[in-house]
């Protein structure tokens, strides 16, 4: 059955007034035939990026912008504003443009085709040209093959449409530390797929929800495809005994409940690796589709093992490395070392070694510019072997981050998204340092393609109501906040985000309910002594400073300045900590205790600039700390620094009533109004494209 894509069956008749070839330089686009040629050669272009090419063509005698690419190509769909740029980015590299040649773009307004159109010339004679993947790409052509040659009606929904989740593989053998094996061939199927442009691959994260264990009922298919918004679901299961392996696949379409297509494989461990490749070349040969054509070349992964052995200790450190916890990241260390010292030219274990010191640095509290250091060199080496790595550039992407190098994070990050469209991760990390950044539509874009591909992770669901709360939408907010709690109803920073939701939209009644919540767990939680005891007390701070209880204020906080990880707190939550005390000593009269806490603030924040230059947040608490000292014009001046970084958000400024001094200063009022501005600006864009929350 020959499919048809209604979107581009309307791109192709709205262009039937074009000549059946456009010819510039050595390309030729084929409208008829969907054809990208360079000397008579086929060149891979995804659809989308195709109709992009076309659409300039068409009007390349103007500037094109990008809601009218939006409008045209994408019919106004709920999709993120990053496709665009990434379609365009797609056409650049197959006419390999990264000059300009061919497409200008205006910035703020569109793009341009400026190339100079010929009249056809005669295609080159050549031999298209197919690249073998070495890994687990047998199974990848398979799955896609099944999910495009089999034909469907056109997309009504995104669960209509090319929408995949890879469950985790069930270990079938004899020795259940196999376990490796099984997720190992699981996680290397799905990130294969991810990287298939035009494929959405559900997250492993959201996939592996649906791990069963012995003697539990396991949900229904079609249950399990619509939590994970998908419409292809692929299972299986492995076994492995002394050096003998044996996967059997399965591929479902969740809508039928039918199944699609199977395969099983079998052979001896040394052989797995060229085994794959037998399998892969033998399912090229049967398989013609200038479609799997591009998949396989898109699929070829960067950086993989050609050593079984070091492929099996990869799979064995990955398998720790996932589990997050000090002695599994000591382990999976080991484990991709000698991955390393085994095969040298295996790029990903380098990339391993660096995940779990980066990770180490977060959960096992090793110190962080030594950790920084010594995975940035590891990092060097992988992107050295293999550039074009997505997990290497998602590594790096973190490691900016972690630094606040925004500019390099974003372009590691977007590097990353380019090679691996599915990556939720990369989208997420890509929302926060653009939050950071200011722009608050492209952070929330970027936030909701990752709850897209990963319905889920807690954390996504976070990260969009800290973006709702800053844009002013606090009652998405709140159901982002609840998403949270049906996820993750133990998560340590629903509280605090909660508490500061209710801070930026005033509501005060509100803010008594936290405070009767915590309440009620203070003795609790204060007996764990963990991280949740600490997010809580700095919430509850802040809310009884603004319903005016210095009494409850101190009694949140004080503990905190004796608690055993207080020198492990951040430099802002510190300074965040101690300003409140000082506000609310203050208020019975004590300026001396209130100055000695305020003057340790300063020093907190003055240190943390060094290390942090231009932190808005850090800015923003030495204005507060500097305004209770009384020296207005010098907190003016650091509000307005912070106030340059774009990061503050108007409500929490609107109701701190640490401002309450500078609340009259007239340049003061006009900052407020110029962020009250910028706000407003980003909310009606973000409520014109997504004018419902993610999750109902």
């Amino acid at each position: 059955m020959q499919l048809i894509d209604v979107a581009s069956f309307a791109v192709q008749s709205a262009d039937a007034d074009l000549p059946d070839s456009l010819v510039f330089g050595e390309f030729e686009l084929r409208p008829g035939s969907r054809e990208l040629l360079r000397d008579g050669t086929p060149v891979a272009l995804e659809r989308r990026a195709f109709d992009v090419l076309l659409h300039l063509l068409r009007h390349r005698d103007r500037v094109v912008s990008k809601d009218e690419l939006w409008q045209a190509l994408w019919h106004s769909r709920d999709v993120s504003e990053t496709v665009i740029p990434q379609a365009v980015g797609k056409v650049r590299r197959a006419l390999n443009d990264a000059d300009g040649h061919w497409i200008t773009t205006v910035h703020g307004v569109g793009y341009r085709f400026v190339g100079a159109l010929e009249q056809p010339a005669r295609p080159a004679s050549g031999q298209r040209r197919l690249r073998v993947a070495l890994g687990f790409a047998a199974l990848l052509l398979l799955v896609v093959s099944a999910i495009w040659l089999g034909g469907r009606s056109p997309p009504a929904s995104p669960a209509d449409e090319a929408t995949i989740a890879v469950l985790p593989f069930v270990n079938l053998g004899p020795d259940p530390d196999s376990d490796y094996f099984a997720d190992g061939i699981a996680e290397t199927l799905l990130n294969q797929l991810a990287d298939i442009d035009g494929l959405q691959v559900a997250s492993r994260t959201s996939s592996f929800r649906f791990r069963s264990a012995a003697g539990e009922a396991t949900p229904a298919l079609a249950e399990i495809a619509q939590a994970l918004q998908v419409r292809y679901l692929i299972e299986g299961s492995v076994r492995r005994e002394a050096e003998r392996f044996q996967v059997s696949v399965q591929l479902t379409d969740a809508t039928t409940g039918y199944q699609r297509w199977s395969q099983r494989y079998d052979g001896r461990w040394g052989e797995i690796l060229t085994t794959q490749q037998a399998i892969t070349r033998s399912v090229v040969e049967q398989i013609a589709s200038p479609l799997l054509s591009g998949a396989i070349a898109s699929a070829d992964p960067a950086g993989t093992a050609t050593d079984p052995v070091a492929y099996e200790l990869y799979l064995r450190g990955r398998h720790l490395w996932n589990e997050r916890h000090p002695q599994a990241l000591a382990e999976a260390m080991v484990l991709f070392e000698r991955a390393a010292a085994l095969q040298p030219d295996f790029a990903l274990a380098y990339t391993g070694q660096a995940e779990c010191i980066l990770t180490a640095a977060t959960y096992a509290g090793l110190a962080p510019e030594a950790a920084q250091q010594r995975a940035k060199a590891l990092l060097d080496q992988a992107l050295a072997l293999a550039p074009d790595a997505p997990e290497t550039r998602m590594a790096l992407g973190n490691y900016y981050a972690a630094r606040t190098q925004w500019p390099e994070a974003e372009a590691e990050l977007l590097a990353a998204v380019a090679l691996r469209p599915s990556s939720d991760a990369a989208h997420m990390l890509l929302g926060t340092v653009y939050s950071e950044r200011g722009d608050l539509v492209a952070a929330y874009s970027r936030l909701r393609t990752a709850q897209q591909l990963n319905p889920l992770h807690a954390t996504v669901a976070l990260n969009l109501a800290q973006a709702a709360s800053r844009l002013g939408l606090h009652e998405r907010a709140r159901r982002y906040l609840d998403r949270v709690q049906q996820l993750a109803p133990a998560h340590p920073f629903v509280f605090g985000l909660r508490t500061v939701v209710e801070l930026s939209a005033g509501n005060t009644e509100g803010l008594q309910a936290l405070l009767q919540q915590w309440q009620g767990q203070a003795r609790e939680l204060a007996e764990a002594a963990g991280t949740d005891d600490i997010n809580r007390r700095i919430a509850c701070g802040m809310a009884s400073l603004t319903l005016q209880q210095p009494e409850q204020t101190r009694r949140c906080l004080l503990p905190l300045l004796d608690h055993p990880a207080w020198q492990e707190l951040g430099p802002h939550y510190q300074m965040l900590a101690l300003t409140h005390l000082a506000s609310a000593k203050a208020t019975d009269a004590d300026p001396g205790q209130a100055t000695q806490w305020r003057t340790m603030a300063i020093e907190i924040g003055e240190t943390a600039l060094q290390a942090q230059p231009g932190s808005e947040i850090l800015l923003y608490e030495l204005a507060i700390a500097r305004l209770g000292l009384g020296d207005i014009d010098e907190a003016r001046t650091l509000i307005d620094q912070s106030l340059r970084e774009g990061r503050m958000e108007l409500g929490l400024m609107q109701h701190d009533v640490r401002l309450s001094d500078l609340r009259p200063d007239p340049a003061f009022v006009q900052s407020l109004q110029r962020l009250e501005q910028v706000q407003r600006s980003q909310r009606e864009r973000v409520l014109q494209r997504y004018p419902d929350a993610a999750w109902r």
